[in-house]
């Protein structure tokens, strides 16, 4: 069934297209069962969807200067200086570019840190009882 999204100068509703899977190639409607949507993050957390907009909009995005070592790196990625998990924003302000070095080491360390929040969740084995 279509989604309804707009009106024409009539006023009649028109369909709105469905959007195709981003893989080049693959003619299966997104979001593709084969192929990861373009927009999910490391995490289970999505990403906004003006990510497009707001990466644009980073500090040192047009410079490619890494916000965290300083170097110039135009193979990086714009990242968020604090991670959405720790209560970071999707803000322009919060986001900025990481060379890949940067990058990989900073995703590793929030890695490590989300394990032992997840572990701290957990609820503890049962008194008397030895964990399985």
């Amino acid at each position: 069934m279509p989604s309804w999204s707009t009106r024409s100068t009539t006023g009649d509703l028109i369909p709105r297209a469905k959007k195709r899977c981003a893989k080049p190639g693959c003619k299966e409607v997104a979001p593709c069962k084969r192929h990861k949507v373009w927009k999910e993050s490391s995490g289970t957390r999505q990403l906004p969807g003006n990510w497009s907009t707001l990466k644009k909009q980073a500090r040192n995005f047009a410079t490619k200067i890494c916000v965290f070592c300083g170097l110039r790196d135009p193979g990086g990625q714009v990242d968020h200086v604090i991670n959405r998990a720790e209560g970071g924003t999707d803000d322009p302000s919060n986001l900025g570019w990481a060379c890949a070095r940067c990058h990989d080491r900073k995703t590793e360390e929030e890695k490590l840190r989300g394990i032992l929040r997840a572990q701290k969740k957990s609820p503890p084995p049962p008194k008397g009882r030895r964990a399985l």
